[in-house]
């Protein structure tokens, strides 16, 4: 899967009133991806990883950044140039109709809506790429993240294992009541 080039495959989306733009990541963007973990909590990094990183290793910011067009795509969130969030979809396999997803957002602006916005793009694109189900582990105790899942797939099944938690995200059923990706973010600076 490394080395395959990331394709752009839609214009960057800016979000009215913030200056917030989701667009396509690129391999450029490993260093990006880098300085925003710099500004992570030690909490954000272990729910994103589900392991303690003093800092992100190049292989990991290297796929974030570049998935590979046949087996999914990865878009950031960024303001004034500066990444704030990540999100991806993967397949382990070429044509596979289930994919991983994950999201993250720098702590400055988790719970203005910058995960949602991201996580309706990747589900749009997954959609468009014959995707039909996303599939998302997190930790137990991530209730950010189950709650905005549970809101935007009421349909989702969760399973928990241990200290994980699995969902299943349903794209064949109807759509979702979630707000368009490009209204106004919450609280924006």
């Amino acid at each position: 899967m490394m080395g395959v080039k990331a394709v752009a495959v839609a214009k960057a989306t800016p979000v009215p009133g913030c200056g917030v733009t989701v667009r396509a990541a690129v391999p450029q963007d490993t260093e990006d991806l880098g300085r925003m973990f710099s500004r992570c909590s030690a909490e954000t990094i272990y729910l994103r990883f589900h392991s303690p990183y003093p800092g992100i290793p190049r292989t990991m910011l290297d796929r974030m950044a570049d998935v590979g067009p046949r087996f999914g795509k990865a878009f950031v969130a960024e303001i004034n140039g500066e990444v704030i969030g990540h999100a991806m979809y993967a397949r382990e396999h070429e044509g596979d109709l289930e994919a991983d997803t994950a999201v993250v957002v720098e702590d400055a602006w988790a719970s203005r809506g910058v995960g949602r916005r991201l996580f309706a793009r990747i589900r749009e694109e997954a959609r468009r790429d014959g995707v039909e189900t996303l599939l998302c582990t997190t930790l137990r105790e991530n209730h950010r993240m189950r709650d905005m899942l549970r809101r935007a797939f009421p349909e989702s099944r969760i399973t928990f294992s241990g200290g994980a938690c699995h969902i299943r995200l349903p794209l064949r059923h109807r759509e979702s009541s979630w707000p368009d990706a490009t209204r106004d973010l919450k609280t924006c600076m």
